[in-house]
Parts: structure tokens; sequence; C-alpha cells
């Protein structure tokens, strides 16, 4: 099953919030996929995975979610690579095609040291 992953720079570490299905993405315990950072609405935006894509909504939240710059008005796709901004939160949206079989459908996050290449 795919997966997707919205991954956050924190300094030298990256954060990756996994999910499958359906995710609300919201600051509070009752988001599926929770970021605790006050510009995020409890219940802030809606995220579908659909095979190779990811249909994104703004749940009505306070400060908005954008698209690679542009205001998420209504249901919209957004691929692999594309970015995303959460309130004042900017990710990447990064899809595994192939999956974890294991993975949990409701979001985990994980957190990744950066390596000197």
């Amino acid at each position: 099953m795919p997966t997707a992953h919205l991954a956050l720079q924190a300094g030298e570490r990256e954060q990756l919030y996994t999910f499958s299905g359906e995710a609300v993405i919201g600051r509070g315990g009752g988001a599926d996929v929770s970021i605790p950072d006050p510009s995020i609405s409890r219940r802030h935006a809606l995220a579908r995975l659909e095979g190779r894509t990811v249909v994104l909504e703004d749940l009505g939240s306070a400060n908005g979610t954008y698209l690679n710059g542009n205001p998420v008005r209504s249901a919209t796709r957004a691929e692999h690579g594309d970015q995303l901004r959460i309130g004042a939160v900017e990710v990447e949206l990064r899809i595994d095609e192939h999956g974890d079989p294991a993975a949990d459908p409701i979001a985990t996050p994980t957190q990744i040291m950066k390596t000197e290449e």
C-alpha cells in the first residue's frame, strides 16, 4: 500500500509524518498528523492519498494551507516533491508508491538525523 510522508526540517534534523489513506493534519491530539505549532489549527487540513498523488483540502483553518505558494481553496492534487505550508510550517510531500506493509495507517512521526556527504 502506498504511503505519504510530510518531511519537516528542524535544524539538523528531519521529522517525517507518515500516513496512508486519509489523515487530518492539525496541532491537537485529535489529528491523525499532529504538528505542535501554534500557527496550525486543531483540525487544519485533510490529506487523502490517491495512488501517486495526495488530495489536499483546507478545513477552514485560521492561517491557511498552501501548495507550492498558492492557497488551497478547494480539493487540490499534490504530487511527490511539492512544498506545502500548513499555517507557518513548511513541509515537503513525499510519496512512496511501494509503502511499508507494516506501517500503521495512522500518522507516526519519526526523526531522522541528516548525514554529511
